[in-house]
């Protein structure tokens, strides 16, 4: 009996420390500035995340004993924001850091900088061709970068808090792809720019665990 009381404790206390949080883009550029986050299909186990202006924005979960973000709906290995390479995913891997907010705004590993929205990144199904893609850089961002932090969608600067909640899907037909496009600088041999072969290390990788 004790043991079932101590159960129902554990799984209390962690329905408490999750928060459900919509991420929303903050920038000095007008063209991005208040963009929503999305997480389409980009290989096994990997979601690349990437900003659009439908006004839609994908709920995380946010657990702030353990500084993860985890996507709301998961299958049989749940996925976690990271930082894998420069991109930021949703994926099985490890995420590389620790997230917390500071008031509402998101910082990875204590810091709310370093993350920019790049196009042309080289991406296994070219969403960016098309769309911004979220990524992070310590240092040296490609030229044509836009800087920008992420706040919860609350306080979003577009002063729009949205209820739609995208559903995930298994290929590159996903809801979730970016639709709205949007001009941007492109970059001289683009994908040379993002770590080669990056993409397909980490799907591969992926692949051989599942």
């Amino acid at each position: 009996m004790q043991f079932k009381k101590t159960i129902i404790v554990a799984a209390a206390a962690s329905l408490v420390q999750a928060e459900e949080v919509h991420l929303r883009v903050k920038s000095d550029n007008s063209e991005i500035n208040g963009n929503s986050l999305g997480f389409p299909h980009s290989g096994a186990g990997i979601n690349y995340a990437f900003l659009g202006t439908s006004g839609q924005t994908q709920a995380l979960d946010y657990d702030e004993s353990e500084g993860t973000l985890k996507g709301s709906e998961t299958g049989s290995f749940p996925q976690v924001l990271g930082v894998s390479g420069h991109f930021v995913d949703l994926g099985v891997l490890d995420p590389n850091g620790k997230w917390s907010f500071e008031g509402n705004t998101l910082q990875f590993n204590g810091t709310a900088d370093n993350f920019y929205a790049c196009k042309n990144t080289g991406d296994p199904y070219n969403y960016s061709s098309r769309s911004y893609q979220l990524v992070h850089y310590k240092a040296d961002a490609p030229e044509g970068c836009l800087s920008l932090t992420l706040v919860k969608d609350g306080e979003s600067p577009s002063g729009s808090s949205t209820t739609a909640r995208p559903t995930s899907t298994a290929g590159p037909s996903s809801s979730l792809v970016p639709t709205d496009s949007v001009s941007s600088a492109t970059f001289i041999d683009g994908a040379a720019q993002y770590a080669p072969g990056a993409f397909a290390v980490a799907a591969g990788f992926v692949a051989a665990l599942l």
